[in-house]
């Protein structure tokens, strides 16, 4: 029992947890800045006008009440209740707050404490790390975890804050200073990822007091934010208490260059569970994609396309329908026409939205020199071979399944390969799309450092696509091979490492590492679309890689993942 009044601070302490977790605290006084009306957790935050002068201890702190707070803003009260470490999900942090309160106020209508300015002139975020220590150290001036802890439940301004990806999920991802103290900005404002660092200096603007714009990625907000800093869904948030400044109206991509006569051209794209049951005007903007951004393309693989009634559970597993509306789509806005191979999955087996049985696919033009190679036989279950004949290695299936009895690929999409000619030389694809990342830690969660537990299993669905590479290559060393699709991690991850191995090379790299981006979580962008090429393909063709920013910056896209060529 403690007896005497307390601070804000103290109750806080310098760390994750309360030094008072758990005990009952008396006349704690503070200044109402925010109060919370809707959602199951009814109270409001209150800081200290009196500050330490500790800036690892914060000064704000939630008072849940769980009924009508009874107080507005800018009252004075002061607080008695239990310090209560709360936590929303076993994978997040807890936030302290004060329960079984009762609540005093003392006046009204005080001038709010001044917010702490993030950047220029106040408090910078670390720039590079989020927890080095696996929270055993408390270090605000490095770890970026410990930094907005140290700030939690208190006022905090921003300054002309870049928006760094799209309005999505209630939240809107910025930096402080136009992006002046960003690590590595692209050419359109958005904030990449390099190797370790996930960019601890990212802010994520949440709904919690205003709804919030659809805005682009890219964009400078006119004037400050304000909001009181809190932590929801395992990631630290700052609450605007007020509607966010004006930005500009975002600037339409620049289409790709067209290809030469000579050259092939590649794309990958993720059309985001495409079904016939999506608006026309989603595949409306897929087609504009591929008519005016990247230029009509010889070869686009395609992922994440669903059978012909989407999410319907019902057994129905072709997918003739969407790939028509699309191909038709294309034609209507003036593209070319696409032919597309495939094999529909087993039903329900590949894992994906339940009921839309989602799949890769190849689409092609015929009319530059680029033509398919038919081997029937493929179907859901059987495994593509390499052989050797006369001719030169071949696929004994074309289309054909790569490893799809093997358990890497249970419940999971299954790598497609074709076999092409090219003005009459032999290509060799593999399309893939590798397991996604929604069992990893969070970035700012209760494990650190977080672990990505899913590469685990991209990394074995990588060794038997570098093994079916590898077969290929073995036959004839010089062969020209593709490997691209959605693959869920960047170039610098282990995954992707063992798909390349010493036989492919990444095209991403050469791209310079601002631009090596196809998609945006959260702020964070970076690259999971990849296009690999055989080194014999890479002796004889002089090849450059590119996305198309078309979706990823902006907020309801066609998809959520950009084309790449």
């Amino acid at each position: 029992m403690v007896d005497d009044s307390v601070r804000i601070s103290a109750i806080q302490g310098a760390g994750h947890r309360s030094p008072l977790e758990g005990q009952h605290v008396t006349g704690a006084p503070g200044i109402v800045t925010a109060i919370v009306t809707r959602g199951g957790d009814l109270g409001f935050f209150m800081q200290d006008p009196e500050p330490d002068g500790d800036p690892a201890t914060s000064e704000g702190i939630f008072v849940r009440t769980d009924g009508d707070p009874g107080v507005s803003v800018g009252d004075a009260v002061t607080v008695s209740g239990v310090v209560v470490e709360a936590l929303e999900d076993p994978d997040s942090l807890t936030v302290t707050e004060l329960h079984t309160v009762t609540v005093q106020t003392v006046s009204a209508m005080n001038p709010l404490p001044s917010a702490v300015v993030l950047g220029e002139g106040g408090r910078t975020p670390p720039d590079a790390i989020i927890d080095d220590d696996g929270l055993r150290r408390f270090d605000p001036n490095q770890d970026g975890v410990d930094f907005y802890e140290s700030l939690e439940g208190m006022r905090v301004r921003l300054n002309e804050p870049l928006t760094v990806g799209p309005t999505g999920g209630g939240l809107l991802p910025v930096v402080v200073d136009r992006g002046a103290g960003a690590s590595v900005l692209s050419p359109e404002k958005t904030l990449v990822i390099q190797d370790g660092d996930f960019n601890p200096e990212r802010v994520l603007l949440g709904n919690r007091f205003v709804s919030l714009p659809d805005l682009s990625g890219g964009l400078v907000l006119s004037g400050t934010v304000e909001g009181v800093l809190g932590y929801r869904a395992a990631n630290y948030q700052l609450w605007p208490t007020a509607l966010l400044p004006e930005a500009p109206a975002a600037e339409e991509p620049t289409p790709l260059s067209a290809s030469l006569a000579n050259q092939l051209s590649v794309a990958t794209l993720n059309g985001e569970n495409l079904d016939p049951t999506d608006p026309q005007a989603k595949f409306d903007s897929l087609a504009k994609q591929i008519v005016t951004g990247l230029q009509g393309p010889d070869l686009i693989g395609l992922v994440e396309v669903q059978d012909s009634n989407g999410p319907v559970d019902d057994g129905v597993v072709d997918a003739t329908d969407t790939y028509n509306r699309l191909v038709l789509a294309i034609v209507a806005a003036g593209g070319p026409f696409y032919r597309v191979r495939q094999i529909d999955p087993e039903d329900g087996q590949d894992g994906g939205e339940p009921g839309g049985n989602i799949r890769v696919a190849f689409l092609f033009r015929t009319d530059r020199g680029l033509s398919f190679v038919d081997r029937p036989g493929g179907d859901a279950t059987t495994p593509v071979e390499v052989v050797q004949t006369t001719d030169g290695v071949q696929l004994s299936l074309s289309p054909g399944r790569v490893a799809p009895g093997d358990s890497a690929f249970q419940r999971s999409r299954k790598p497609l390969a074709g076999e092409f000619r090219w003005q009459g030389h032999p290509l060799f694809v593999v399309l893939a799309h590798l397991t996604a990342k929604g069992a990893d830690d969070p970035l700012f969660g209760a494990r650190q450092p977080p672990v990505f537990s899913s590469a685990a299993k991209r990394g074995q669905q990588a060794r038997i696509l570098n093994g079916f590479v590898q077969q290929i290559l073995a036959q004839d060393a010089n062969a020209y091979v593709l490997v691209l699709g959605d693959l869920n991690d960047t170039p610098d991850s282990g995954p992707l490492r063992l798909l390349a191995g010493t036989q492919l090379a990444d095209l991403w790299s050469k791209t310079p590492a601002n631009r090596r981006y196809s998609f945006i979580f959260q702020g964070n962008s970076q690259a999971l679309d990849h296009i690999l090429a055989s080194r014999g393909l890479l002796q004889d063709a002089a090849v450059t890689l590119e996305a198309y920013h078309a979706n990823s910056r902006f907020p309801n896209a066609a998809s959520d993942h950009d084309p790449v060529l």
